[in-house]
């Protein structure tokens, strides 16, 4: 439902202000998480002891940098490119 939403709000106001709308709901869901923690006790906290995954301390921030800027490289430029040339 909210892909349809923003679509339709990219398409109707443009798409700085589906954007901007997605990220004020984002937020809106980050403080509904932050209240509503007390009510989740353990759920949700990482695995102690044998089921915890134990990796380097370096890999952490290092793997997500990794995957968005392949992610980028793989990207096709062409949404870019056309927008651009209808604008001219």
């Amino acid at each position: 439902m909210a892909t349809l939403i923003a679509g339709w709000i990219g398409q109707t106001w443009g798409y700085n202000v589906a954007f901007g709308i997605a990220g004020f709901g984002k937020l809106i869901s980050l403080v509904t998480f932050l209240i509503g923690m007390r009510w989740l006790g353990d759920n949700g906290k990482p695995p102690q002891g044998e089921h915890a995954v134990r990796l380097p301390g370096r890999i952490r921030p290092v793997v997500p940098v990794l995957v968005g800027m392949v992610g980028r490289a793989w990207s096709p430029p062409s949404c870019c490119a056309t927008r651009r040339r209808r604008a001219r």
